[in-house]
Parts: C-alpha cells; sequence; structure tokens
C-alpha cells in the first residue's frame, strides 16, 4: 500500500515537469524551424554586388586664365570640390560637351590666339551654353556667349525682326572676345573680368570697394557668380584631360567644324528661306540650323552675314536675286505701299488681294505672331 502511494506521488511529481520540459523543447525545435524556413525564403534568388564609386582626387594646383587658384585655401578647395563632383559625374552632359567641343572650339582658339588672350577663356562658352546657339536664359541672355541684350548691343550685335546676332556663333565670339578684353582693362585680372562677365561689371566694382577686396577668391559675391568661376574650372580640368576620369572618345565620334563659308549679304526685301534654298538645292532645315541668327521664316532686310554649305555662294546669290524678282513682281501687283486691314481680313487673304507673301507681309510688319486689328496700316513694301 505504501509503495503504491509512493508511486503515485512521484508521478504526481514528474508527470507535470516531463509536459514542461518537452513543450520548451517542441517550443525551441519549432523556433528553430520558423527561422530557417524565414531564413530561406527571404534569401534572394541571385546574388549582387553593389557599385563602388570612387571619388576623383582634386588637384595640388591648378591654374585658370593663366592665373594661379589659391587651392591651400579652404574655402576655395570646398568650393571647388562642390563644382567638381557635381560636373565630373554628370557623365552624358560631359561626353556631349567633349563632343561639341571638336566643332566650336578650333574657331574660338583661333579668335582668342589672334587677340593674345588666354586659351582658358573658351569654357566660358561651356559654362555658359553648353555649346546651344540658340539658347535663352530666363532673365533674357541669349547664344552661345549668353549676351544680355544691351550688352549685345553695346558690343556690334544687332537683334531686329528676323535676327538676332547673339546667336550667329562667329560674330558673337568675336563680340565676347572684345568684352572680355575690355573687362580684364577694368579689373587687371582675368578672375575678376569673367566674374563681372556673369554679374556685372557694377556689381563686382561695388562689392570691392564696400569688402575692400580685390581677389576674387577672397571676394564675397553673389553664389550664381562664384559658383561660376569654380564651374569654369572644373570643366576645364575635365575636358583638358578627359580619360583621367574615365572618358573614352574616337575621334569619329567627336564632331567636326560645319563645312562652311560665311557670306555678307545686304538685302533690300525680305526673302524667303525655303524658296530660297530649294532653288540652291539644299534644305530648309539645313540654313536654319547653319543660321540660328535667323528667327522668322525670311532672310530679313539689311546687312549680316549668312553661312552657307561649302561651294554653294554661286548658287546662293542666284537663288537670291531670282527670289527677289519674283517678290518684286509680286509686289508690284499691288501699287500701294501700305494696305489698311478690314473686318474679316486675315494675312493669308491680304496676300492674295495683294500678290504680297504671307512671309513678306510679317517681315515687314514684325508680325512676329501673326495678330492683325482692323484699321491697322500693313507695309507691302520696304
Amino acid at each position: 500500500m505504501a509503495s503504491q502511494q509512493t508511486d503515485l506521488a512521484m508521478k504526481r511529481f514528474f508527470y507535470p515537469l516531463t509536459s514542461f520540459v518537452c513543450a520548451i523543447l517542441f517550443g525551441v525545435v519549432m523556433q528553430l524551424a520558423i527561422g530557417m524556413a524565414v531564413g530561406r525564403c527571404s534569401e534572394p534568388a541571385y546574388q549582387y554586388q553593389l557599385p563602388i564609386i570612387q571619388d576623383y582626387p582634386l588637384p595640388q594646383e591648378a591654374t585658370l586664365f593663366g592665373e594661379p587658384v589659391p587651392l591651400k585655401d579652404l574655402y576655395v578647395i570646398e568650393r571647388l570640390d562642390r563644382e567638381f563632383t557635381i560636373i565630373v559625374w554628370d557623365r552624358p552632359q560631359v561626353l556631349m560637351w567633349l563632343k561639341r567641343g571638336g566643332r566650336y572650339f578650333p574657331y574660338i582658339e583661333k579668335q582668342l590666339a589672334a587677340a593674345g588672350l588666354p586659351d582658358d577663356l573658351k569654357y566660358i562658352a561651356v559654362a555658359e551654353s553648353s555649346f546651344h546657339s540658340s539658347i535663352k536664359s530666363r532673365v533674357g541672355a541669349g547664344g552661345i556667349w549668353q549676351f544680355m541684350p544691351e550688352t549685345a548691343k553695346d558690343h556690334g550685335l544687332e537683334e531686329k525682326p528676323g535676327i538676332d546676332e547673339r546667336n550667329d556663333f562667329h560674330k558673337a565670339t568675336v563680340s565676347a572676345i572684345q568684352y572680355l578684353r575690355n573687362l580684364h582693362r577694368i579689373f587687371g585680372n582675368w578672375t575678376l573680368a569673367v566674374a563681372a562677365y556673369n554679374c556685372g561689371e557694377g556689381r563686382v566694382k561695388n562689392e570691392m570697394e564696400i569688402q575692400k577686396i580685390s581677389s576674387f577668391y577672397q571676394l564675397k559675391l553673389p553664389p550664381e557668380t562664384e559658383r561660376y568661376l569654380f564651374r569654369i574650372l572644373s570643366i576645364k580640368l575635365i575636358m583638358e584631360n578627359p580619360k583621367k576620369y574615365g572618358y573614352f572618345l574616337s575621334q569619329e565620334r567627336i564632331y567636326s567644324p560645319y563645312n562652311i563659308d560665311v557670306v555678307k549679304v545686304h538685302l533690300k526685301i525680305p526673302a524667303d528661306i525655303a524658296d530660297v534654298a530649294n532653288r540652291m538645292n539644299v534644305t530648309y532645315r539645313e540654313i536654319k540650323e547653319l543660321n540660328p541668327h535667323l528667327t522668322s521664316r525670311n532672310f530679313p532686310s539689311g546687312q549680316y552675314s549668312i553661312s552657307i554649305p561649302s561651294g554653294k555662294e554661286e548658287a546662293f546669290r542666284k537663288a537670291l536675286r531670282d527670289n527677289t524678282v519674283a517678290e518684286v513682281k509680286q509686289t508690284a501687283r499691288h501699287p500701294d505701299a501700305y494696305y489698311t486691314v478690314k473686318k474679316g481680313d486675315t494675312l493669308i487673304n491680304i496676300s492674295i488681294k495683294t500678290g504680297v507673301s504671307v512671309q513678306t507681309l510679317r517681315s515687314l510688319n514684325q508680325l512676329n505672331h501673326g495678330k492683325i486689328r482692323v484699321g491697322q496700316k500693313l507695309a507691302l513694301q520696304p
């Protein structure tokens, strides 16, 4: 009897303990199983490695426009670092600079050498426009050299209906070199002269006077201007030695200069570009691409220069004469010098009535948007 009671007591003690231990072991096993299952599910179906981006070192010393850059100055090196890092990793843009540079640098370099100015000034054109001839800024600057209208006028670039010579690469380059040379005479060094090219002669002079500083690198100027010089320096560093920064282009991928003749014209009346192009066996697009300073569909009246495919000058002048004769004959159908717009008139029906082409009406009357009003007098002859 005592033995039975002892067995019963042991069972009451060990059975719960055994169940408790088993429950713990079961839980551990399940946790391990779940962990292994989750681990297997979370593993990617493939192995990959993140790309390694290695920073490009900045130069220990550098010059810009033939003047030393104080790279020992902490503020100078950090400002350069910002612009250099942004530009060196802008791979598509740098590639396009290198390609377009083959087309535009030879002429710029030739003009700079003839003027006795530093070759580095050519990088201003890259910083200003990325070699886009007809680009305009939000403040109204235009062309590869980004002339403001008043500055352009002061340096011989004409802007009138049908033409904007800021977009004439050859003429604007000569004007930009003249302007930069004048700024250098005023400030005595190139960094200040180029800063003035960006933000204006008056602004640089005022800041120099207020801050009692005569060095660009120590002068506090508008952020855009401060970045501008370091952007130019960064462009120079990369374009002078592109392979050092991972840019490899075969010569075939670099654009060649246009094979053109630059001719001067003096037109008494406008001439239709498409008609002239067809008569000389080239396309309207080709003429417009070579002459981004032509802002309408006509060669406007007046004196200016035109770029045409090389060897086409004789055909071009003949096409101009033929077009002019045709326009004169059309204009002669209407003896009056002016036409007064009537209710219901459009440029098309005015052209039919007078024999003066729509393009000529637009050019003679500066109708950039083609809008006319009742009672308006339209010139029919130049």
